[in-house]
């Protein structure tokens, strides 16, 4: 049993002193999200070098999980999941006045609405510059 699911359920049960132990089962499971050390070396290396150096830092771990792990995983190929912003300049600035975490929703929260620009030259300019990296094309003669 998960421990997670042992602290919410299970303990419960236990000082309640109710005798029979819930039956639990998994449906659904992630792995944890890990990136590839050598390879988040290098793509930090082509993103701090591309982007404003206000404009890239290392993010502070968080416990998740994601569906994401599973397509490296399932193919045995490094992967590196990364984030990057699309709050509105104005309000950035008021939260680092304040760090009131209200001010900048996640992407899980109903009033979450990045800015257009520049999230999508951001993500676009990201997405090109990994593919380059990471992508080794031949060149052919005569097409």
């Amino acid at each position: 049993m998960h421990l997670w699911v042992f602290f919410v359920v299970a303990v419960p049960f236990l000082l309640f002193s109710i005798v029979k132990e819930p039956d639990v089962d998994l449906i659904v499971s992630y792995p944890l999200t890990v990136n590839d050390p050598p390879a988040t070396q290098k793509l930090t290396e082509v993103f701090t070098s591309y982007f404003d150096n206000n404009r890239t830092w290392e993010a502070p771990r968080h416990t998740a999980s994601e569906d994401f792990s599973l397509l490296a995983s399932s193919i045995k190929v490094p992967s590196i999941f990364w984030n990057f912003g699309g709050v509105d300049p104005e309000k950035w600035e008021q939260y680092e006045r304040t760090r009131d975490p209200k001010l900048i929703p996640n992407s899980h929260q109903d009033n979450y609405a990045p800015v257009i620009e520049p999230t999508l030259k951001t993500g676009i300019d990201a997405m090109s510059l990994a593919a380059l990296t990471f992508l080794k094309i031949d060149a052919v003669d005569g097409g």
